[in-house]
């Protein structure tokens, strides 16, 4: 079927790129997180990493490989200390944030709340924009599937907060999309009958 394995192929390059976008995205998001995690505690590169890996729900996944030179070039720029430690016969490079570093991740995050704020006002835009019958039909259907409970048993309590907050978001920002089309309707069905 040759319409088939064009379509194959075209997803197959959709994913390659949007996984490459992806994994540029993750370099700088694995900088601003090895600050903001060493400004938490001092820790080791090996810690980093799982530390990372977990935080970010395995989004953002370094290797030891990756999180090395981030830390070599944080040291270099003095956003970081090492100092060495021994523990167990072996030596052990301890990071942690300097003042130079602190002042960097907070005028960071500041930036990523404005560029995440600006991303979230723009992707609920598009979604407004697209939003269709169809798609009310289908999440009309799939709402009984949000089971509360097993959100809250399944993940950590500011998680399950976050998730049905922007759940309670998107489906007032609907509610008020539907009740404005309901007054247009009735105006419309007001003045035909007027006819």
């Amino acid at each position: 079927m040759p319409g088939q394995k064009e379509e194959n192929k075209e997803n197959l390059n959709i994913n390659e790129i949007a996984n490459k976008w992806q994994k540029e995205m993750s370099k700088g998001f694995t900088k601003v997180i090895t600050l903001a995690l060493l400004s938490i505690k001092k820790m080791h590169g090996y810690q980093l990493v799982e530390l990372i890996k977990e935080r970010t729900s395995h989004f953002l996944n370094p290797s030891t490989s990756t999180i090395y030179p981030i830390l070599s070039s944080l040291e270099n720029n003095g956003f970081i200390t090492c100092n060495v430690e021994k523990k167990g016969g072996r030596e052990r490079k301890i990071y942690s944030i300097t003042t130079k570093g602190q002042k960097l991740l907070d005028e960071l995050i500041n930036r990523q709340q404005n560029v995440l704020k600006a991303m979230h006002s723009l992707f609920s835009k598009l979604k407004d924009n697209i939003f269709s019958a169809d798609v009310i039909s289908r999440i009309s259907n799939e709402l009984p599937i949000l089971d509360i409970k097993k959100l809250k048993n399944e993940k950590p309590k500011d998680k399950v907060i976050s998730e049905l907050e922007i759940i309670k978001k998107v489906l007032s920002n609907r509610i008020n999309k539907l009740n404005e089309k309901l007054i247009e309707i009735d105006k419309e069905i007001n003045s035909l009958k007027l006819l």
